[in-house]
């Protein structure tokens, strides 16, 4: 694994309004839906191809990564994508959440074994979202530390670990999708 290039942060701000039109659903409906990561995940990784020429993998059943982003100068970048909602964030592969699933320190090193980066998704103020890259060896750092464990973090903790600042502090570009 290298040593990525960081590509910046990004909001986007979507139209509720617009998104409950197309899909025949009320705005309520929407803000519910698309706060859930299960839900948002599919149109995240669109909307980082938009961002960062990210390419989504065809076949994910056995990938440790989602995707990659080609760069002529330092490569080809391997790329999980996570959703930071108001439940939190967990950098373990999926298939070490949910019920009857366990997972210790071991496997979540393991999950992060062939990634460069991760772009989280904070959707916890839908429908602005933040796109944040981040250092698969930051993440590893902290677990190294034992700063973070399979039960992942909180939004504040996340800011405040990743970036050492609360999350209004954090420093983030506007990017405009409806031109």
């Amino acid at each position: 694994m290298s040593n990525p290039y960081i590509p910046p942060r990004y909001i986007i701000k979507l139209k509720a309004e617009q998104i409950a039109y197309s899909l025949g659903l009320t705005v309520e409906q929407v803000m519910k839906e698309f706060r859930d990561a299960r839900v948002i995940s599919r149109f995240s990784e669109y909307w980082a191809g938009q961002l960062y020429g990210y390419e989504k993998v065809s076949n994910t059943n056995n990938a440790s990564y989602d995707g990659t982003i080609k760069n002529k100068l330092i490569g080809t970048q391997y790329i999980s994508i996570k959703s930071l909602t108001n439940s939190g964030i967990r950098f373990q592969q999926s298939k070490y959440i949910g019920s009857g699933r366990t997972c210790n320190k071991e496997l979540l090193l393991k999950s992060l074994d062939d990634v460069d980066f991760i772009i989280i998704v904070d959707i916890i103020n839908f429908p602005q979202i933040k796109f944040i890259p981040v250092p698969s060896s930051t993440i590893i750092g902290l677990i190294n530390n034992d700063s973070l464990t399979h039960n992942g973090y909180r939004e504040n903790s996340f800011y405040s670990n990743i970036f050492k600042m609360a999350p209004n502090d954090v420093v983030f570009e506007y990017y405009e999708l409806y031109k």
